[in-house]
């Protein structure tokens, strides 16, 4: 009968962590293995989270005993890789406990999420629901004009022919009415072009307010602020360098999510400072937002910036995983890194490596 397994999130670890809550297990384990096949493929993961053809086993922490459960903790090697995968790979697992082969069900709880937030991810806020758009206006019909009446039908306007000596006063009131005209004509232009004169007793004109300016830039100081900043899909550089800021004034735990995003936008710089929070060398409780270090995952974020170049992921690299020495094969490319670190000028990994001799 195989095992069956539950994968939940292990908040006291972060993401890339997960408990493996195993049931059909009669004692808690010495040793314990887990082999993981791709059914797509029938490649195994291995330690370094490549998949190969050949079977590879993947040493784990026996954990704790809970009762008839026992209770494995699972690292990014494990946890980035399936739960990662896309929704239409399966897994086939099969547990070496003491010796002895377990084939295993494991079912995936939502709540596990990748190191690099795959299945969690920042929490936003739905935008609000556009208003409702107005009702359609209703055209109105245009009033019907007035009939004319017979009594009131005006004369029509025109040149009439003036009656004997009355022509030359028609004359003169002609062109008094085309002075009036005139006059009146001059006036509406100067109103037009003048403006209406100020009436003394009319209220003081009502100065149009000033455009509203932009906002300042929020200084980022909750999560709501980061997750806000965020969804602005910041430029890795001004990611990291806000994730700083917010290091240096005591707020890990935010500098954790932004240096997570720079990392992924592959900025190595990033990638070294969440493997600093990792690393059993530079964890401390006030500059990581983690309960206690962890050197394999130190040495997952560590990996991305070695692969750039830099000379101390390089070291500390090579170093966790000749001192984890999960593998012969792991030990080798530990010092295989130490030794680019060393050709990088980095004085600490010749020591290393002199050591190791």
């Amino acid at each position: 009968m195989p095992l069956k397994i539950e994968l939940v999130y292990d908040a006291s670890r972060g993401p890339g962590h997960a408990i493996a809550r195993i049931q059909g297990l009669a004692s808690a384990p010495a040793s314990l293995q887990l082999r993981v096949a791709r059914n797509s493929d029938q490649h195994f993961l291995r330690h370094d989270r490549q998949w190969v053809p050949a079977e590879s086993w993947i040493p784990l922490e026996p954990g704790d005993r809970d009762g008839d459960m026992q209770l494995v903790p699972m690292g990014p090697v494990v946890v980035d890789s399936v739960v990662g995968a896309p929704a239409n790979v399966r897994f086939q697992y099969v547990f070496r406990a003491d010796g002895r082969d377990e084939p295993a069900q494991v079912r995936v709880t939502p709540s596990v999420r990748t190191s690099l937030g795959g299945g969690g991810g920042t929490v936003t806020e739905p935008p609000p629901a556009p208003p409702p758009p107005p009702p359609p206006l209703t055209p109105v019909p245009p009033e019907p004009e007035p009939a004319p009446t017979g009594g009131d039908t005006p004369a029509p306007v025109g040149d009439t022919p003036a009656r004997g000596g009355d022509s030359g006063a028609a004359r003169k009131a002609g062109l008094a009415v085309g002075a009036i005209a005139l006059l009146a004509l001059l006036g509406g232009g100067a109103w037009f072009m003048f403006g209406k004169p100020p009436d003394p007793g009319a209220p003081p004109p009502v100065a149009a307010p000033a455009p509203p300016t932009a906002a300042a830039p929020v200084t980022l100081e909750s999560l709501a602020d980061v997750n806000r900043y965020l969804q602005g899909s910041p430029a890795p550089a001004e990611s990291l360098r806000e994730g700083q800021g917010l290091l240096q004034r005591g707020k890990p735990d935010l500098a954790m999510l932004l240096f997570q995003h720079a990392a992924r936008g592959n900025e190595p710089e990033a990638a070294v400072a969440m493997a600093r929070m990792y690393d059993p060398e530079t964890w401390t409780a006030a500059t990581s937002a983690l309960p206690k270090p962890d050197a394999e995952t130190a040495a997952y974020w560590y990996e991305p910036a070695a692969r750039a170049g830099k000379a101390v992921a390089q070291r500390r690299l090579g170093q966790i995983l000749v001192e984890l020495n999960f593998s012969p094969s792991q030990r080798s490319q530990g010092v295989d890194w130490l030794k680019r670190a060393a050709e990088a000028g980095d004085a600490d990994a010749r020591r290393i490596l002199e050591g190791l001799k």
